[in-house]
Order: structure tokens, then sequence, then C-alpha cells
């Protein structure tokens, strides 16, 4: 595989990778930071001991979802390195015919 081609399909998956870890991230400390500010509020106790309940059920369950739609995803992008690294490790024996990889023995 060309060294720019590889170069350029390795950064794009760690780019999709990043962006991933980034949402999620990023949504977490979203609810966190929401939950914190329930405390500022100086509600009554019991009005504040249930908006925090399920402000914390909220991230529990957003932080589930999100990590089930990605799943996926991080499987492909796993493939995808996985490729990348059989490829190089067997590059010797592989040759490109007609988008096809052709393996010699």
């Amino acid at each position: 595989m060309d060294a720019a081609v590889r170069a350029q399909v390795e950064a794009g998956i760690r780019c999709h990778q990043k962006g991933m870890e980034l949402f999620q991230a990023g949504t977490h400390q979203l609810n966190v930071h929401y939950e914190a500010s329930l405390l500022e509020l100086k509600l009554p106790p019991y009005i504040q001991e249930k908006m925090l309940a399920v402000a914390h059920a909220s991230t529990v369950r957003q932080d589930a979802e999100i990590a089930g739609q990605y799943a996926k995803p991080r499987q492909l992008d796993k493939a995808g390195m996985d490729l990348l690294k059989f490829t190089d490790e067997h590059a010797d024996h592989i040759t490109l015919q007609d988008h096809q990889r052709i393996f010699s023995d």
C-alpha cells in the first residue's frame, strides 16, 4: 500500500475515533456540570434530591446509549486498523490487481 494512502487512511480512522471519544466525554461532562448546577440553586432538600436523582439517571442512561451507539463504529475502526497492520506485516506478499488484493505464496 502506498505510504501516503496508508497514512491518510490511518489518520481518518484516528480522527473518527477521536471524534467519538470527544463527543462521549463532552456529553458526559455537560451532564455532570448540570448535576452540579442543581446543587448551586439551593432548592428545598426534597426537590433537590428528586432533581438530582432524575439528572443522574439521565446521565447514566445517556452514557449507556452513546456507548451502545458507538460500539459498532468502534469495531469497524478497529477492523480498519487491524487490516492496515495485517497489510503492513504481509506487504511483501500482497499486490493489487483490479482493486483486489492478490496474495503470493
